[in-house]
């Protein structure tokens, strides 16, 4: 697995996130992680298994605050 810290904006709005992906080489499907506007962020203990086990069968997987 590789995870690579990113950020992207829209506007004046700036976003940063973890992407955790498979250890091979891209295309791979991949899932966006949303969550409330007064939800968990990433590091948010419900997440955890999902890049626990989605990379290691293939699966992206990118968790934004």
């Amino acid at each position: 697995m590789n995870i690579q810290e990113i950020t992207f904006s829209n506007n004046d709005v700036h976003l940063a996130g973890s992407l955790y992906t498979p250890g091979r080489s891209p295309p791979y499907p991949a899932l966006v992680v949303l969550h409330a506007a007064q939800g968990g962020t990433r590091d948010y203990p419900f997440y955890q298994h999902l890049i626990e086990h989605l990379p290691s069968q293939g699966v992206a997987v990118l968790l934004y605050n």
